[in-house]
């Protein structure tokens, strides 16, 4: 059983929040040695919020409603989530520059094999990632942090500002958030979903992009 950390303001209930991802059926030290480079450079390099196991400073949640003055005209108010809790976004307090980790995506961690079948039961809030000779999912649907709340970037800017992308830090992989370019201080961070994560939402939920989660 792990320790309950201390959640930060507005993180909803129904999640625990963690600082760093589990691995429930496997010793997390295992699953972060299979995730080595296997390049010895890589042991120096660090990666500063993943080495202090927070999120980056310059990031809050803000719930998105009408009471709220400065979201009152987002386009999720009034938008319910699955869960039925108030829509949240996650912003940034001060400028953050292009090409940094905001943070590893924390959740529960899953290693299968490539060739087995996808396990049922994944949440909404899951990733699917490649790496090596696997599939990594980390699901945020119960253990999570902050960087779970970042929205889609459809119908509400251009263009996504974050991506989702493996880092390294002391020699292993870390599935992380990071901004593709400068982030003004009250701006929204945005990831891409990608279209597979939509079109799966469709099939088993009924939600479309006009129904935001």
């Amino acid at each position: 059983m792990f320790k309950r950390e201390v959640a930060p303001k507005f993180f909803p209930k129904g999640f625990v929040y963690r600082q760093e991802s589990i691995a429930p059926e496997v010793d997390i030290a295992f699953l972060r040695f299979f995730l080595l480079t296997g390049d010895a450079e890589d042991l120096n390099r660090v990666s500063w919020v993943i080495e202090n196991k927070q999120v980056h400073p310059y990031v809050k949640i803000q719930i998105l409603n009408k009471k709220n003055g400065r979201n009152s005209s987002h386009p999720l108010v009034g938008i319910s989530t699955l869960r039925g809790h108030v829509q949240r976004g996650l912003f940034a307090t001060k400028t953050i520059p292009a090409d940094t980790d905001l943070g590893e995506y924390v959740g529960e961690v899953y290693l299968t094999d490539k060739n087995a079948k996808v396990r049922a039961g994944f949440s909404e809030y899951t990733w699917m990632i490649p790496i090596k000779e696997c599939f990594f999912f980390v699901d945020a649907g119960k253990v999570a942090n902050e960087l779970a709340f970042i929205n889609d970037y459809r119908g509400l800017q251009p263009k996504p500002n974050v991506m989702a992308r493996w880092t390294v830090h002391r020699g292993a992989f870390y599935f992380v958030y990071a901004t593709m370019r400068e982030i003004s201080a009250g701006e929204e961070l945005l990831v891409d979903y990608g279209d597979n994560y939509w079109s799966t939402m469709k099939v088993k939920h009924g939600v479309s992009l006009k129904t935001p989660l």
